[in-house]
């Protein structure tokens, strides 16, 4: 059962066709064993970096059903979401979303 939940923090740089960056944001990659999706919300470093790891799961649960199903897997099983490389319990006020 290795499917394990990571959430990384990502500086996001948007380029042109001749690969100049145009434009930059900054968000997060959510990623498993079988899907991932990201989130660039965040309109500068400071602010991505004044999310907690449970403000980036609840993000996250709160996304498309990518996003949710994401989250839903190691709640049900009681496992922990890497954010940073840190192992994270996922925040209780989540469970009425991640069990509808």
């Amino acid at each position: 059962m290795a499917n394990t939940l990571h959430i990384t923090r990502t500086k996001f740089i948007s380029l042109d066709e001749a690969g100049r960056a145009t434009g930059e944001s900054w968000g997060f990659r959510a990623y498993d064993d079988m899907s991932t999706t990201y989130s660039n919300l965040f309109d500068t470093l400071d602010e991505l970096l004044g999310a907690s790891p449970e403000d980036l799961i609840r993000l996250l649960a709160r996304d498309n059903d990518v996003g949710r199903s994401l989250v839903a897997y190691p709640f049900e099983f009681g496992r922990p979401v890497y954010v940073d490389e840190e192992p994270i319990r996922i925040p209780d006020d989540l469970a009425k979303i991640l069990c509808k």
